[in-house]
């Protein structure tokens, strides 16, 4: 069994500065704020691959944040009550090798699907070992 992820913050997150986006592009700032909705989204891309976990962020300078699955240790769902309402959330990723998260997913939608589905996957290849 694998687990395969490709995302990026779910347009929900960004529901206010969408709002006044809108509702400002009449005065000419609208088109600046919804530009910077777009650049935040699309700056992020979040994956699970066969052997890794990675976060990308940045369009200009470039963040890449990974852990390896045989290193993954914790997976933690945190969501405040207006991501609840959204239903979206944020997954951290912890290894082996540190007490803090080390890779988090902002914004996504379903969290505690894809939480459930890497702690399966976690506990499948425990049972192989």
């Amino acid at each position: 069994m694998s687990v395969e992820y490709d995302s990026r913050p779910a347009w929900r997150v960004y529901w206010f500065a969408i709002l006044i986006g809108v509702l400002s592009l009449p005065i000419g700032i609208g088109a600046l704020i919804l530009l910077w909705v777009a650049v935040q989204r699309y700056g992020s891309r979040y994956t699970i691959e066969k052997n890794k976990i990675e976060c990308r962020s940045g369009i200009i300078s470039k963040d890449l944040r990974s852990i390896r699955l045989e290193n993954l240790r914790d997976v933690r769902l945190k969501q405040s009550i207006m991501q609840r309402l959204f239903l979206v959330g944020d997954l951290a990723f912890s290894s082996s090798g540190q007490s803090i998260e080390e890779v988090t997913f902002s914004g996504i939608s379903k969290p505690q699907a894809l939480k459930d589905g890497v702690e399966d996957y976690l506990f499948l290849r425990a049972q192989a070992a």
